[in-house]
């Protein structure tokens, strides 16, 4: 790995990159219209370390983790237990803070297990006013894991928009 720097990816990784980058966008477009949000929360299970570099091409590319500092969320929660990723993603949060461009104590990183971190992301909301877009992408390796009690834990929260339906408007 050059300069320390996650390097993994192709033509597949980028286009599953856009897509993941035109959802955020459009959902976040279309809660921030819903009144009876407060807060949308955005939180990545495997965070990486926010860049990359294309294995196949050299170029440093945005992970996710960068890319949703850019998608209109009002907090992250990023979980990552690679150490060199989690410092890097804690230089981000530190560069974007100082830039100004998303306030002090909105990016909270973790450097855990996904499984065991979430419960704690989870337990700081009431999910009554707030929804979350949660992406799950993991490596292909021990550490990456998602337990079924994970998934239950996220359905747990009711957190759904079902009860909000007639109330729902049009993103455009």
């Amino acid at each position: 790995k050059e300069d320390n720097k996650q390097q993994f990816g192709g033509f597949w990784t980028e286009k599953k990159l856009q897509i993941v980058r035109k959802y955020m966008e459009t959902y976040t477009k279309a809660l921030k219209k819903q009144a009876w949000i407060n807060e949308l929360v955005y939180i990545d299970g495997f965070a990486g370390s926010g860049e990359r570099l294309d294995k196949f091409t050299g170029e440093l590319c945005e992970g996710s983790a960068s890319i949703s500092l850019n998608s209109g969320f009002d907090k992250w929660h990023f979980i990552e237990k690679n150490p060199v990723n989690n410092l890097k993603l804690n230089q981000l949060k530190i560069n974007v803070e100082n830039s100004g461009k998303i306030e002090q104590d909105k990016i909270h990183i973790y450097k855990d297990n996904f499984n065991n971190a979430l419960v704690n992301v989870l337990d700081n909301y009431k999910w009554k006013k707030e929804r979350a877009l949660c992406f799950l992408d993991p490596e292909d390796n021990d550490d990456s894991i998602v337990n079924f009690s994970s998934l239950s834990k996220i359905a747990e929260t009711k957190a759904r928009s079902e009860e909000h339906t007639s109330e729902l408007q049009s993103p455009d």
